[in-house]
Order: C-alpha cells, then structure tokens, then sequence
C-alpha cells in the first residue's frame, strides 16, 4: 500500500516510498518451508495420528506467521519527499518518525 496522499503536506513531492526488503520474510519463509518438510516426512512416515496432527498445526502455525510478517511489510512505509524523511509503520495504530530536511 503506497503512502497517503492526504499525509503530504501543501507543495510537497513525493520522490521514494519504500517497503522493508524482502529478505524480511526470510524466518517465516524458512519455517513454512521446514514445516512443509516435517508434514511430508510424517505422511511418509506413516506416523500416528497425533504426530499427523502436530505437523498440521506447525503447518497453520508457520502460514499465520507468514501472513503476520506480510501485513507488517504492506503497512511500513520508508517514504521520502521534498520536504521530510517518514518512517511509518503498524498494523492496526500507525506510528511513525519524521524527520524535516
């Protein structure tokens, strides 16, 4: 989501606004991805019912923390203008940094 129009102020440009790089999803990619291993080692495996259950949840449990990561990506803003440097960033209250050139 790009930074607010009606956030400039009067005459201001807007030059950058930026997103966290995308190394920011690395933890929570990596443990989708181990979580993924697990569940397929244990359908191999042909593990009890409670081993199958666990792997599900640690499943859940690594896409919900993908999803938290992604809304905390889409929501920090790194926005530069012709007046001020913000830094804007929170899911549900905003909070943010502005520094005056």
């Amino acid at each position: 989501m790009p930074y607010p129009q009606k956030l400039l102020n009067d005459y201001e440009e807007l030059a950058v606004d930026l997103h966290p790089h995308y190394w920011f999803f690395a933890e929570a990619v990596a443990a989708l991805v181990g979580a993924i291993i697990v569940g397929i080692i244990v359908l191999v495996v042909d593990a009890p019912a409670a081993i199958n259950w666990i792997a599900v949840v640690l499943i859940i449990a690594a896409v919900a923390w993908l999803v938290l990561h992604y809304l905390r990506w889409t929501s920090t803003n790194f926005v530069i203008t012709s007046d001020r440097v913000i830094f804007r960033h929170g899911v549900l209250a905003k909070s943010g940094i502005e520094i005056p050139l």
